[in-house]
C-alpha cells in the first residue's frame, strides 16, 4: 500500500510539529477554527500530496464564541513544497474543494500554510 512505503522526507506543518500524512490537520492554529480530519491521502511525493477527508469550521454566528460547526467532505492538493528554517521540506500550498458552500461563501479555496513550527 502506498500509504505505508517509505519515507519521503517532505511534512506539513501542523501547528507545533512537522508531519508525514497527517489524519488531521489544523488549518488556524490560534483558534482552530477550522480543521480537517479523518484525511486518507492517496499520493503523497515529495512535490505534491492528494487526499480526501472532513472539514470542521466555525461559523462565528453570531460570534466565533457561539458559532456552530459546519461539517463538510473535502477534497485536499497540498503543494509548492519548500524548505522550512529548520531545514525540513514542507508543503507550503494547500488547495480545498468542498461538497458545500463555506460560512465564507465558497466552495474552494487556496491557503498558504505555515512554513514552520510555532516556538
Amino acid at each position: 500500500m502506498a500509504q505505508t512505503s517509505g519515507n519521503t522526507n517532505i511534512y506539513v506543518v501542523n501547528c507545533v510539529t512537522f508531519e508525514e500524512k497527517p489524519v488531521e490537520l489544523v488549518l488556524y492554529c490560534a483558534d482552530a477554527g477550522q480543521i480537517l480530519n479523518e484525511i486518507t491521502w492517496s499520493s503523497w511525493t515529495p512535490t505534491e500530496a492528494t487526499g480526501a477527508g472532513t472539514s470542521t469550521a466555525n461559523d462565528c454566528e453570531p460570534s466565533c464564541a457561539e458559532g456552530k460547526d459546519v461539517i463538510s467532505a473535502v477534497e485536499i492538493k497540498l503543494t509548492k513544497p519548500v524548505t522550512s528554517e529548520s531545514g525540513k521540506r514542507v508543503f507550503s500550498n494547500i488547495e480545498i474543494q468542498y461538497d458545500k458552500v463555506q460560512p465564507s461563501g465558497v466552495m474552494d479555496e487556496v491557503l498558504d500554510l505555515p512554513t514552520d513550527v510555532f516556538n
